[in-house]
């Protein structure tokens, strides 16, 4: 009884740890996510599409200083943003992984809005 207890304990662990997961994918401004993340489709008054990693870690290839979500970049146009956040909710409630690419160029709200967090050009779904 002990053992089926044991056994049943750590495949929920391993499952949870696999649901909760991300990953830069390495210099090629590439993250994976797969799993939990919540989805703003804008962000207060603003139009960016916010997307927060549940374990707080993020790649941060041009060093930006705000580093508790990612931000699609406001420079493409609303169409791409659109299709981006219906990219990201269609990978949620599939449950499917996303790839990132964010940029190493610059973050989001180097200007007067002063968010200056990670900026997603494109997303992917694995």
């Amino acid at each position: 009884m002990l053992h089926k207890f044991f056994s049943r304990s750590a495949f929920l662990v391993v499952a949870l740890a696999s649901v909760l997961a991300h990953a830069n994918d390495g210099n090629n401004g590439i993250v994976t996510l797969s799993g939990a993340y919540t989805l703003w489709s804008n962000t207060y008054s603003n139009n960016t599409v916010r997307i927060v990693v549940a374990s707080g870690d993020y790649y941060n290839p041009s060093s930006c200083s705000n580093l508790d979500s990612y931000m699609v970049s406001s420079s493409i146009s609303a169409e791409a943003r659109q299709r981006i956040y219906s990219t990201l909710l269609a990978a949620k409630l599939a449950g499917k992984a996303v790839k990132l690419n964010v940029d190493n160029g610059g973050c989001e709200g180097d200007g007067p809005t002063h968010q200056d967090r990670p900026r997603v050009l494109n997303v992917m779904i694995d």
